[in-house]
């Protein structure tokens, strides 16, 4: 299922933010580093990542315009038996919004646009758009409804869709809030600034993308292309379906353009945010503008806290692509850190990389599955119980559980599908977001398949079959 995974303010609590039983395929290379950190115990960490299942990654530490650290792991198709390289794209999902932003800013700074356009300027069939700006879609204030919540995205997101399509689309919800009074993610915002970049530079967003970013940083691994499914070149990605990694469904990029789309490397986002913070691509006033008093004002960055350190960040998800890029201005640090499957707590691993690399406490997880703990394999008759409409009321989303290829998935509404591990007949988990659904128990001591508790990121839910 193809989803653009950008952090939300509530990303912590969302259904969908967070983020091998084959030979272990590893590449790495390390420079001369000004931090001395740990670098057996990272290589141990990433490697039992992947030879336990959990992951397939690529990660690329900056230190001061030096390399301090890069390493790729895993498979980049396994079918084709294609191990990961320091070279592998990867969909780098929400993390495009950032260089989005940049390209804006860039604009903003040829006297092409203003913070304060107006939408109607360019669209003045959306409700509101005299009200909305352009800072506002920078900042998510806009109110514009998130297209990739709408259940209907299912019925068009694998195949190729034309700018009017996706505008006729857009225009047609309603606004969840009035323009300026709150703060709310939404994809929608970028794509309308993907095409107003268009409109703007009469050239496409990958024209403007090459000449203004990837170009000028020689980033060679970094594209955009508007095929229907892929460029060509980057990894597949892949979810854990017991006992092994299951393709994903391809979405096209026609669908996100600057909201989700680019392809990339852990190298080359790792590049693009240095010298984003060296003032290699916008003014100073630009690049404070993007970071925002807060993140209610942020464009294109979020502040996100590691202990008593603060970095600039944006995470991305998009089918079983996990990425997340983090600048940590103080200390000059830059990480990188690009998945194609995930089966682990995303924020975990990335808690672990920054603490080897800053000398934090983090004792190397047991990533050994003992055979007791292992999901369990359920019948399609045993499965169809399970299968419903649920809603909490204190959960504003309702939850869809369906059955496809003998597996049980998770769907909450305009969210993407979720496939479910079985622990036992109560138990079914979704490990990289941490996700827990138990089944209740019947007063005679069965399975009561009409309600469960979901618990994650330490809350609970009750949520009960309508």
């Amino acid at each position: 299922m193809v989803r653009n995974g950008g952090y939300s303010l509530k990303a912590m609590k969302s259904w969908q933010k967070a983020c091998l039983l084959v030979s272990v395929g590893v590449m790495s290379f390390s420079a001369a580093a000004h931090r001395d950190f740990d670098q057996g115990k990272m290589n141990q960490y990433l490697e039992a990542l992947v030879k336990n299942n959990k992951a397939m990654l690529s990660v690329s530490i900056y230190e001061e315009d030096k390399l301090a650290y890069e390493k790729s792991t895993g498979y980049a198709n396994l079918s084709q038996g294609l191990k990961s390289t320091n070279k592998t794209k990867y969909k780098i999902g929400s993390i495009s919004k950032t260089f989005t932003s940049v390209l804006v800013f860039q604009l903003i700074e040829q006297g092409k646009l203003t913070l304060t356009t107006p939408l109607k300027d360019f669209y003045p069939d959306f409700p509101n758009s005299e009200k909305i700006t352009i800072g506002m879609l920078l900042s998510h204030r806009s109110g514009i409804f998130n297209f990739t919540e709408s259940p209907e995205i299912e019925s068009y997101y694998t195949q190729h869709q034309t700018k009017q399509a996706m505008l006729d689309r857009l225009v047609a919800f309603e606004p969840v809030f009035e323009p300026g009074t709150s703060q709310q993610y939404s994809n929608s915002n970028y794509l309308l600034l993907s095409y107003i970049i268009e409109d703007v530079t009469k050239k496409s967003y990958g024209e403007v993308l090459s000449q203004n970013i990837t170009d000028p940083l020689k980033l060679e691994n970094t594209i955009y292309c508007p095929s229907a499914h892929v460029c060509g070149d980057e990894a597949q990605s892949y979810f854990y379906q017991y006992p092994q990694w299951s393709p994903y469904l391809l979405g096209s990029s026609s669908v996100s353009l600057g909201a989700g789309a680019i392809i990339s490397t852990s190298h080359d986002v790792s590049v693009f945010m240095r010298a984003l913070f060296n003032g290699e691509l916008v003014s100073d006033s630009s690049l404070s503008s993007m970071k925002g008093a807060s993140n209610e004002t942020s464009k294109g960055l979020f502040k996100v806290p590691f202990y008593e350190k603060m970095a600039y960040s944006h995470n991305g998800r998009i089918e079983g692509f996990n990425s997340n890029t983090s600048h940590f201005e103080q200390d000059n640090v830059t990480f990188t850190l690009t998945s194609n499957a995930i089966n682990y707590t995303y924020n975990d691993i990335l808690i672990g990389i920054m603490s080897i690399y800053f000398g934090k406490d983090f004792e190397l997880p047991d990533l050994h599955v003992d055979s007791k703990d292992l999901p369990i394999e359920l019948s399609t008759d045993q499965l169809k119980k399970y299968v419903g409409v649920y809603s909490s009321d204190s959960f504003e989303l309702d939850i869809t559980a369906f059955i496809e290829n003998n597996r049980l998935f998770a769907q909450a509404t305009g969210q993407a599908a979720l496939p479910l591990n079985a622990y036992s007949e109560q138990d079914f988990k979704f490990e990289p977001a941490g996700i827990h659904a138990v089944f209740s128990t019947t007063e005679e001591g069965g399975i009561d398949y009409t309600q469960f508790m979901l618990h994650q990121a330490g809350t609970i839910f009750f949520f009960e079959r309508k």
